[in-house]
């Protein structure tokens, strides 16, 4: 029996690695991309592929020679995503563009490589990873909730151009997650265990999504910890 097999971006850490790792001990084949990889970050994958995806000029061509490589893959997950918090006024046109071009563009580049292979076989899963700052957006956010409000309405329309063809397209949105994404951040979420995600949940919700039956979509879901506590580092 052929095992599935599927494309997770931002998969050297946090959200990307907990997908890939809950992914490979379900029997899938995970092929990881992400800027670089450590020794550490190896072992869930099938397949390691260093690329940044921030740099917009080359996302096209990676994404094409990937889906030319890939046409046996069954789901694209992009977890890829970063932050820039401050006010807007405080931001560089490199941070707008940075953010934008990690957070919203390039999830469209990949998956407009993939749309045609899914469409033709009728079958396919597109999951991406939103924020809860796609539905509420917050001060010091402008670049971030801007990408993550985008990423949302890009999803919905996606869904609606694939549906007929059999594929499947959904959005995850977590609140505040204990992982490195915090690093260098002027505030971190509550430390106690109800105050915060884990990786792990996200996992957990990307697997749900992928093993429903196929004539079921989950068409957005969102994570929250019990209690919401944002700490000032």
């Amino acid at each position: 029996m052929t095992r599935p097999r599927a494309i997770v971006t931002g998969a050297s850490a946090g959200i990307g690695l907990a997908v890939s790792e809950r992914l490979a001990g379900e029997g899938w084949d995970v092929v990881g991309v992400a800027r670089r990889f450590t020794g550490e970050a190896v072992a869930p994958f099938a397949r390691t592929l260093s690329v940044d995806l921030a740099r917009a000029d080359g996302v096209d061509s990676f994404a094409r020679s990937l889906a030319a490589e890939e046409r046996g893959v069954d789901a694209v997950i992009s977890c890829a995503g970063v932050g820039r918090f401050a006010p807007l006024e405080s931001l560089a046109i490199d941070d707008l563009r940075h953010v934008v071009d990690l957070n919203l563009i390039a999830p469209m580049i990949l998956a407009r490589a993939f749309v045609p292979l899914f469409k033709t076989r009728r079958r396919g899963d597109f999951v991406f990873i939103g924020s809860e700052a796609a539905h509420i957006a917050g001060p010091r956010g402008t670049a971030y909730c801007a990408s993550k409000f985008g990423l949302r309405g890009f999803v919905q329309s996606l869904r609606i151009e694939c549906a007929a063809r059999g594929v499947r397209v959904s959005l995850i949105n977590p609140g505040m997650t204990d992982t490195a994404f915090y690093e260098g951040q002027a505030f971190v979420p509550g430390s106690e265990d109800h105050q915060h995600l884990r990786a792990a949940d996200c996992a957990g919700a990307v697997a749900l999504v992928l093993n429903a039956p196929p004539g079921t979509v989950y068409d957005e879901i969102n994570l929250s910890p019990r209690t919401r506590v944002i700490r000032k580092t």
